[in-house]
């Protein structure tokens, strides 16, 4: 595998239609027929948890399943382009792979979080809703190209001008506004679920035959990465604030603490003259006043001439 973030790789070009992608996309059409031939039939392949059990498969055949004609059209010409760009550079092993990894990993994530909502829901929903869909492998798809050409521009409907690392988000923000118009849950769960297990395992699991090592440790692929700038840096300023050391606050000293605790400026003499040491007022304590105050006709009728 030719990793395109790697020293030495090769920048990442379109080298048409591969023929695993071909297959992939020759796989989607034949579920969707299959579902206009067969409606029944469909139930044993897309994932409906109160069923998983008895067919373990449809974790991995749901992803494989697409009765929306529009978001077949998206999944099929999405994965041409994304396989024509990665699979070169990958290899079609590789590439296979990544594929069926994030399908199943989606799946599997999908069965225990419907599973996890119908226990505390207590709601049959959640236990025979039929979820399927590619989006999935999309989502993973769009972070792995995101990795390899951040900051390659693409062109969406003809005249808008989007840059690749902004596309997962895109994906992402898409996919939850159609679920709410839509009511369509799988949409967005599986959206999710690609994006995340995508990055997981780009980040972490991936193996890089030039350097012999797994996954991408690089500060490219930290998870906030795949959000936008502005989310970028209004999440740096909420990590920054309150700061996590705060200044300490000014003590009270007593007055036996302060000679230690006080630098002196170096331009002060080292020694004071003693007639401005008495000038000083005296901090004493109730015990060494004088047992009663002088009155005037006591004080001397002229001050001494040192003051």
């Amino acid at each position: 595998m030719n990793d395109p973030l790697s020293p030495g790789a090769t920048p990442l070009q379109f080298a048409g239609f591969t023929r695993l992608s071909k297959l992939l996309v020759g796989l989607l059409f034949s579920t969707y027929a299959l579902s206009w031939v067969s409606p029944t039939l469909i139930s044993y392949l897309a994932l409906i948890p109160g069923k998983t059990l008895p067919c373990v498969w449809n974790v991995v055949t749901a992803g494989l399943v697409e009765t929306n004609f529009w978001m077949l059209l998206f999944d099929a010409t999405t994965l041409l382009l994304m396989a024509g760009h990665l699979e070169p550079n990958w290899g079609s092993k590789e590439f296979l792979k990544f594929v069926t990894v994030i399908n199943t990993t989606v799946g599997v994530a999908a069965f225990v979080i419907m599973l996890s909502l119908y226990f505390c829901t207590g709601s049959e929903y959640y236990l025979y809703g039929q979820l399927h869909g590619f989006h999935g492998v999309i989502g993973a798809l769009f972070v792995a190209l995101k990795r390899s050409i951040p900051e390659y521009e693409v062109k969406l409907f003809v005249c808008i001008s989007l840059k690749v690392k902004y596309l997962p988000l895109l994906l992402v923000f898409i996919a939850t506004v159609i679920s709410e118009v839509i009511m369509d849950d799988d949409l967005v769960m599986f959206t999710l679920l690609g994006t995340y297990s995508g990055w997981v395992y780009l980040r972490y699991y991936q193996h890089n035959a030039l350097t012999g090592t797994k996954g991408d440790l690089s500060e490219a692929m930290i998870f906030f990465k795949l959000l936008s700038s502005c989310l970028q840096a209004r999440i740096l300023c909420l990590s920054a604030y309150p700061p996590a050391h705060p200044p300490a606050l000014p003590t009270c000293l007593l007055p036996s603490e302060l000679p230690a605790r006080l630098s002196l400026p170096a331009k002060l003499p080292a020694r004071l003259p003693t007639a401005s040491l008495n000038c000083l007022p005296a901090c004493l304590l109730p015990s060494e006043l004088p047992a009663r105050l002088p009155t005037a006709s006591e004080l001397p009728a002229r001050l001494p001439t040192a003051f």
